[in-house]
């Protein structure tokens, strides 16, 4: 996430601060890299056989890969 510190902090509130917005970075990275397994997944289990698995767990595989890109769009906004 980019960071949008003001001048106005001192230097504990600027190292929490700091702490903070590297934990928000290491959790958007790990969301990304699950969000690009799972489309991987999605579209390399394109086959008949786990469509109808996918459908058996209620799952609509193009509704779920909009909604993965979208979730991976917004992730690779706030790198």
């Amino acid at each position: 996430m980019k960071s949008e510190k003001t001048g106005n902090m001192d230097s504990s509130e600027s190292k929490e601060y700091d702490e903070y917005n590297d934990l928000i970075n290491e959790h958007l990275t790990n969301l990304k890299s699950i969000t690009d397994e799972l489309l991987a997944l999605l579209a390399k289990n394109s086959d008949e056989e786990n469509k109808t698995r996918l459908q058996e767990l209620g799952i609509d595989a193009p509704e779920l890969a909009q909604k993965l890109t979208t979730l991976a769009n917004f992730v690779n906004s706030k790198e």
